[in-house]
């Protein structure tokens, strides 16, 4: 889906809202990996503002500071 949308309108950077997640697990880290690596393959890079669940768990899963973060 995000593969789709940015061949239909083409950004250097895909932002992601996730401040208001109030719960997450691995689904979501792994929905994230291939945000990244759909937004990589079309020129653009990552970035999200993270609730404190979704930063706590990418701590938990060694991916701390990624994608590039504005803290909620």
């Amino acid at each position: 889906m995000l593969r789709d949308h940015l061949a239909n309108h083409p950004a250097k950077t895909v932002h992601l809202d996730l401040s208001a997640v109030e719960e997450a697990d691995v689904t979501l880290v792994q929905n994230l990996i291939a945000a990244r690596k759909s937004a990589e393959a079309q020129g653009a890079s990552v970035t999200a503002a993270l609730s404190p669940a979704v930063a706590e768990l990418l701590v938990r899963t060694g991916l701390a500071g990624w994608p590039a973060v504005a803290a909620a």
